[in-house]
């Protein structure tokens, strides 16, 4: 439970919520439409009563409707359209904080909160009409609201745990791994095991199956071939790849020193690709160090982080597809639990002795991380041009095509998968994954 002083809102809280907003707004200012926004942005486009899409490109839906939502309310601008997206990515900061201070102490949220703020990731996803930080924002929500249920008995905590779960998911599909990771609590420390013989935390698991068989049905309903499921199978079928691919969230910017084409030379102007180097080499050293400090016996929270962190990033080493050094941002589930954890050995909690030396260490790191980010901030991105998905789906065809005679076959694939991910079941796209697949079997039968 928390002491009492420690349930007041420090004012050192709002000043990093206001300096969150605020470099993310500014940020935004200086960025044109980036990327596969383009590709968001002409689904929103498509949008009406008449046409309800059930999926965002290839992810689930609630991407695309958070940013319909902002253009109604804020205008059709790029920042107009990222409005919501930036003010989630700022409540990402402030739940972090008070997951922090639930979990270990006040100071320790504050230096999550901090380090969330700055994150040049963060920063990137906050500031996009990208599905990640959605999905950051509703599993910070989820994470907070299984605190409150772990101590207490209500249907209630089992329906909002539920439904959290669920917007996490449907903002993304890396969202659900938080159910099998809140399980594992129950069943991994005894005082909590008497919830598994109650109806809540059931009830919290199926609201979410649920929502995944609304989103195979409806998605199954519109054409399931140009879903994002269809897309997720298709990763799978490539079979079991052991790569680094979450490492690259924390590692990528260094790694990129030594092969410039490691990461995504396209999201590399606009800092989506990877956390700063020294924050990322923070976290990861972090994480192995409060692992020698951090009762987690005593401490379920804690425990809990540490779980989270480490199955999110082992279910992704083992994920399909890409390359060792992919920027795969479905692992950025594991950027929560690691400013988390970063914040407890900030805080210095763990060692009296050395508490100011540490705490002075973190505001050094935390001046740098600004300095090192602010000359990002200057034009990104496209120029903000109206292109519609019939459009997209077309050069992603031709793009396919133009693959397939190079002789890249998994890439062409994937050009033909998003086509009809983006423009419906268009005859080309499927016309070219049938014979990408007719090449592939005749490839394995040559190895053979």
């Amino acid at each position: 439970m928390l002491l009492e002083q420690e349930k007041r809102i420090p004012k050192l809280f709002w000043f990093i919520i206001a300096f969150a907003f605020a470099i993310r707004l500014i940020d935004s200012f200086h960025s044109n439409f980036h990327g596969e926004e383009i590709s968001f942005v002409a689904i929103v486009n498509t949008i009406s009563l008449n046409h309800l899409p059930l999926h965002s490109l290839d992810h689930p839906l609630m991407n695309i409707y958070v940013a319909k939502a902002s253009e109604v309310i804020f205008g059709s601008s790029p920042t107009g359209m990222r409005m919501l997206h930036i003010l989630m990515g700022v409540g990402t900061v402030a739940f972090v904080f008070l997951v922090g201070r639930k979990i270990f102490s006040t100071g320790a949220g504050l230096w999550a909160a901090m380090l969330l703020a700055i994150d040049q990731f963060h920063i990137g996803f906050s500031r996009t009409i990208f599905p990640e930080v959605l999905m950051l924002f509703f599993a910070a929500v989820t994470i907070h609201r299984f605190l409150i249920f772990l101590d207490r008995n209500n249907v209630w905590d089992g329906l909002l745990l539920g439904l959290f779960a669920s917007l996490a998911y449907l903002s993304k599909e890396p969202g659900i791994l938080l159910l099998p990771v809140f399980i594992s609590v129950l069943v991994i420390y005894p005082q909590y095991r008497v919830k598994l013989k109650r109806p809540e935390i059931y009830i919290a698991v199926l609201l979410p199956i649920l929502v995944i068989g609304f989103d195979f049905f409806g998605n199954s309903l519109q054409g399931f071939k140009s879903s994002h499921l269809h897309r997720n199978i298709s990763l799978l079928q490539e079979g079991i790849q052991v790569s680094m691919k979450p490492l690259s969230l924390f590692l990528g910017e260094f790694v990129q020193l030594f092969d410039p084409v490691a990461l995504d030379v396209d999201y590399y102007p606009s800092n989506l690709y990877a956390c700063n180097m020294f924050a990322g080499f923070f976290y990861l050293v972090s994480i192995v160090f409060a692992l020698m400090f951090c009762d987690v016996r005593r401490n379920p929270g804690a425990g809990f982080l540490f779980f989270l962190f480490g199955f999110v990033f082992l279910f992704f080493v083992f994920l399909p597809g890409c390359e060792f050094w992919d920027p795969f941002w479905w692992a950025s589930l594991c950027l929560l639990p690691a400013v988390l954890i970063a914040g407890y050995v900030l805080n210095g909690q763990w060692s009296k002795k050395h508490k100011k030396t540490v705490r002075t260490a973190g505001f050094c790191l935390i001046l740098i991380l600004v300095i090192l980010y602010i000359p990002r901030m200057r034009n990104q991105g496209h120029e903000t041009v109206v292109v519609t998905v019939e459009q997209i789906a077309k050069d992603r065809i031709r793009g396919g095509w133009q693959l397939v005679e190079k002789g890249d076959l998994v890439l062409a694939r994937r050009n033909f998968v998003y086509a009809l991910n983006i423009g419906g079941d268009l005859p080309e796209a499927v016309e070219g994954i049938e014979h990408v697949d007719r090449l592939m079997a005749e490839r394995k039968e040559q190895e053979e």
